[in-house]
């Protein structure tokens, strides 16, 4: 294994969820190789800290109310999708027959494209993607605490790993 293959299973590792052949593979890797052992061990202190955190409670029927939403979004999702497949298989089939007046084929072309814009303003504005004051509020309690743990602990996450990474190896060339 490289380097590149033990960072696609850390966190896998630091978890306890791989055993067997890639267990022993991934701790063969740590053992000869400095850099993914500090790595190793930053995601641990990383991990140790998260869990310092106090939960956040959710608000009362918050999961309900996010899974009607998924629920509506993935219908309506679909719907939308049934209705402009027929509108198009309409459309071809009325434009690729002759015609007699050649003012029918800008007309239809011109009332699909408005019935393609309609819709999408229809499903961008309907009331399933408001948001309530109880989640809003949860969001931004969740937010918040983001804010102060990444404020707390700027080396803590994956793009300061990655940031830490490159200065190492600029280090190395200097």
């Amino acid at each position: 294994m490289d380097c590149k293959d033990i960072k696609e299973h850390m966190i896998d590792y630091l978890g306890g969820t791989i055993a067997g052949e890639l267990r022993c593979a991934v701790e063969e890797h740590l053992r000869v190789c400095e850099k993914c052992r500090l790595l190793a061990k930053d995601l641990e202190r990383t991990a140790s800290l998260v869990r310092m955190l106090d939960p956040v409670p959710v608000p009362a029927g918050f999961e309900k109310r996010l899974s009607q939403r998924i629920v509506a979004h993935q219908s309506a999702s679909s719907l939308w999708h049934s209705i402009s497949s027929a509108i198009i298989a309409i459309g071809q089939s009325l434009l690729v027959k002759p015609v007699g007046r050649r003012i029918l084929r800008p007309a239809i072309a011109m009332l699909l494209l408005c019935a393609l814009i309609g819709g999408s303003l229809f499903l961008l504005l309907s009331s399933n993607n408001r948001v309530d004051a109880t989640d809003r509020a949860f969001i931004e309690v969740c937010r918040e605490q983001h804010m102060s743990f990444a404020a707390a602990n700027p080396l803590a996450d994956e793009s300061a790993l990655l940031l830490k990474e490159r200065m190492s190896q600029m280090s190395d060339n200097l």
